[in-house]
């Protein structure tokens, strides 16, 4: 017999209440993941549509198709700023916050620029005051549709 093998078998000391092994999962309720700071984070999905029809299912600074690989929407004006989920704030970027090889990544690591650009808003700042370098429009107004400046 090796030293791995058991001389007696495991028994349970506590058997389990009859009917237990035919009770079957109940469904947790989905709930909304919660930020560090305790605020729910997810985007209504009407605004989410709103948002991915308007860039076209597409990164709004690259112009790189979202279908298949990691994506998010940017809040421009971030929500611990008072940042709100609006189609004037949020835009579609391919990409998460860490991965510096896609958009989102850059516009977190590239701070300064991403102002000059539009993707980020500082807090005294109205997002539908600040216009945004898009790859497609141009500077534009980000809104229910790309509005772009004349």
């Amino acid at each position: 017999m090796s030293s791995l093998e058991r001389r007696t078998p495991l028994t349970r000391k506590t058997p389990l209440p009859r009917g237990t092994a035919e009770l079957k999962r109940t469904e947790l309720p989905r709930v909304a993941t919660r930020s560090r700071r305790g605020r729910p984070t997810d985007i209504p999905p009407s605004i989410r549509r709103q948002v991915l029809a308007r860039d076209g299912k597409a990164c709004a600074r690259c112009g790189v198709s979202i279908i298949g690989i990691p994506y998010s929407l940017h809040h421009r004006k971030p929500r611990s700023q008072g940042g709100e989920h609006s189609t004037m704030n949020l835009v579609t970027l391919c990409g998460m916050g860490g991965d510096t090889q896609r958009c989102h990544g850059h516009v977190e690591s590239q701070r300064e620029q991403a102002r000059e650009d539009g993707w980020l808003v500082p807090r005294a700042v109205d997002p539908a005051a600040r216009m945004v370098r898009t790859w497609a429009h141009g500077w534009a107004w980000p809104g229910d549709e790309w509005l772009q400046a004349y």
